[in-house]
């Protein structure tokens, strides 16, 4: 598991850096990931939602990233693509306490409340 900046880099004209990358420790050189991630999780901004939700999703959906996660702080909420037959579909949308267990790429509990920590002013 890491975090950015490291980046997916499948060509020399091609990089992305999702917000949290999940890979096999084979897959990884020093610098940078050259193939899929096994998971790519983007934590949406109001300056780069459009692109995560569009361009990234369709760039990691073309890579095979077999799943693909989106966490809005704002809302809480935790939107999980399952990559099926080489599209994403929606496996669901977990919003505050609701929690998403998850079975792939590893067994893990996620609470989108509880990703976020508390805010200031509450």
């Amino acid at each position: 598991m890491l975090p950015a900046p490291f980046a997916v880099r499948p060509s020399v004209t091609v990089e992305l850096q999702p917000d949290l990358l999940v890979a096999r420790d084979e897959d990884l050189t020093e610098a940078y990931l050259p193939t899929a991630p096994v998971l790519a999780v983007e934590v949406l901004s109001p300056s780069t939602k459009l692109h995560d939700l569009n361009s990234k999703k369709a760039f990691y959906e073309r890579l095979g990233v077999p799943s693909y996660w989106v966490i809005d702080p704002l809302e809480p909420r935790l939107t999980v693509f399952e990559l099926d037959d080489g599209e994403y579909r929606t496996l669901g949308k977990f919003t505050g306490p609701e929690a998403f267990d998850a079975a792939s790429p590893f067994p893990v509990r996620v609470v989108p409340s509880e990703l976020i920590g508390r805010r200031r002013g509450c």
